[in-house]
């Protein structure tokens, strides 16, 4: 499955500047030209270590946003519009509020499993026994076994929830980003 990029072509500037792309479109024939090498595309591939992208972890995301708001605090300042220079801020602190929120999806998935209640399943049972020629009795007993099968759901439950809440914050803060300033699109 190819990647596909879900950030707009405001945000996309913004990267690419961070990344060391070219950010003067005209002076590219209309293009972001790389500067050096290295791409957007490679950014969640950990600096070359990691050769696929089927499985990315949330703590992985979150070392992305991470990263790229570190390279956008380390861009140039000097001779840049104030309103540019706010918006870079604005964008970094984005990046990481969505990367607290994506690296907290396991600790807050974690913390919660801790406070489950344990599930067992019990059983009791009746047997009459005879006690004597004129009367019966009965034998009463029970059983409990832990139920792994239920906690487990329980825990797969806590997990999607938490997935869900981690990455609708993470968009959400990125859809501010999205629609802050429509003054440095690119299209």
């Amino acid at each position: 499955m190819p990647n596909r990029c879900l950030a707009s072509p405001r945000t996309l500037r913004i990267l690419a500047l961070a990344d060391g792309l070219d950010p003067d479109l005209r002076a590219a024939g209309g293009k972001l030209r790389p500067a050096r090498s290295g791409n957007l595309e490679s950014g969640l591939s950990g600096r070359g270590k990691r050769k696929s992208t089927e499985f990315v972890t949330w703590g992985q995301v979150g070392g992305w946003f991470e990263r790229y708001a570190r390279k956008i605090d380390n861009l140039p300042i000097l001779n840049v519009d104030p309103e540019m220079l706010d918006y870079g801020v604005f964008v970094a602190d984005s990046l990481r509020q969505s990367e607290t929120a994506m690296k907290g999806i396991g600790a807050k998935s974690g913390m919660r499993k801790t406070q489950l209640p344990n599930y067992y399943s019990t059983r009791s049972w009746a047997v009459p026994v005879p006690v004597s020629r004129w009367r019966a009795g009965v034998v009463y007993g029970w059983s409990a076994q832990e139920n792994l099968a239920a906690r487990g759901q329980a825990e797969a439950q806590i997990r999607t929830q938490e997935r869900i809440r981690g990455n609708a914050n993470a968009h959400f803060i990125m859809q501010g980003v999205e629609q802050a300033s429509p003054r440095f699109g690119a299209g």
